[in-house]
């Protein structure tokens, strides 16, 4: 054999146990389209997608190797190509070549789904339903609060669920810097102030409330607080914010200072301390006893908890880590209220 042909030490056994794992635990099957179906951690099919797809004409060779997770009672969970999946059907097809896992737990399932699913990247919903459904502890401890107040993220961006909050870069926000006591405490005053507005459970109101709340939350009165959130509406305080908004100041946080002066009003017996543009956040302290409350809450064990930057890293949980070092730094990168 040639210098040029010879592989590295060590490639070739890496090849072999790729190959081997392959072999293992997943086949090549034809799968019957009867038999498939989307778990909840999936996305429903979106017309438009698919209507570009039909109009794009159908071309087997173009189809590629859906991905699909064998269930104990002989359906198939649809990983990845429920668009294609259905563009097969309308074609008259009953069954499809598809790469099949055998022996995925449906937490696995949730977080493969996440990392295939590049052709149209997936939203935050999307990841919203996944990280519940694979147990990610952040997010069950948000759906909990949000329970806690009859409501629920909804993924499906239907604007008439009247219990339904989308803004889920907002509450993961608030819930990594300020933990999930004050969460509970803001998505509290906004609900007990403006039940079920829905411009009060936008990002940029719950950002603001929190704000206002990791500033001052030890020196107001909260009954004061809502009692002057009542005489206005969330549309005018976004109003009145994007009338005053500047370059360096994010939506937020002129939310907040709203909040401020509602808050004080003619009074001066509530008057408050000016307003800071930075806030100490959690210390690590108490930020590593929220996470491990937290995880003990949605029975997670974690192998222990390491304070990165601004965000909870469970080291146990791998994935759950590069997803919360992810999102620390794009809320570093967005400036979003609250400051170091």
């Amino acid at each position: 054999m040639s210098a040029a042909t010879q592989t590295k030490p060590g490639i070739d056994t890496r090849v072999h146990e790729y190959l081997a794992n392959i072999d293992e635990h997943t086949l090549i099957e034809r799968v019957p389209i009867a038999l498939m179906k989307v778990a909840p951690y999936g996305r429903p099919v979106g017309p438009s997608q698919l209507g570009r797809m039909l109009q794009a004409g159908f071309d087997p060779r173009a189809l590629g190797m859906p991905v699909m997770s064998m269930q104990p009672d002989g359906t198939y969970h649809i990983v990845d190509g429920n668009h294609r999946k259905h563009l097969v059907e309308s074609q008259g097809i009953e069954t499809m070549v598809c790469r099949v896992f055998l022996d995925l737990t449906y937490e696995e399932e949730a977080l493969l789904y996440e990392k295939l699913n590049t052709t149209k990247p997936s939203s935050v919903l999307d990841r919203w339903r996944s990280r519940v459904e694979r147990k990610e502890p952040s997010a069950l401890d948000i759906a909990a609060i949000l329970r806690g107040h009859g409501l629920h993220v909804s993924t499906t961006g239907k604007s008439h669920d009247p219990n339904g909050v989308s803004c889920v870069r907002a509450l993961d926000y608030l819930h990594i810097q300020r933990g999930a006591e004050e969460l509970d405490e803001v998505i509290g005053i906004i609900e007990e102030a403006w039940g079920r507005d829905k411009v009060a459970f936008t990002g940029e109101m719950i950002q603001g409330m929190g704000a206002f709340w990791a500033r001052y939350r030890k020196v107001v009165d909260r009954k004061r607080l809502v009692a002057q959130l009542k005489k206005t509406t969330p549309f005018q305080i976004r109003k009145s914010a994007g009338l005053i908004k500047n370059v360096t100041e994010s939506g937020p946080t002129v939310i907040g200072r709203q909040i401020r002066r509602l808050y004080i009003g003619m009074s001066t017996r509530f008057d408050v301390p000016e307003w800071s543009d930075r806030v100490q956040n959690k210390t690590s302290a108490e930020t590593g006893h929220l996470g491990k409350k937290l995880l003990r809450k949605s029975g997670q064990v974690a192998a222990g908890i390491r304070v990165s930057g601004r965000s909870i890293v469970s080291t146990a949980l791998g994935e759950d880590a590069d997803e919360a070092e992810r999102l620390a730094a794009d809320m570093r990168r967005r400036e979003l209220p609250y400051g170091g």
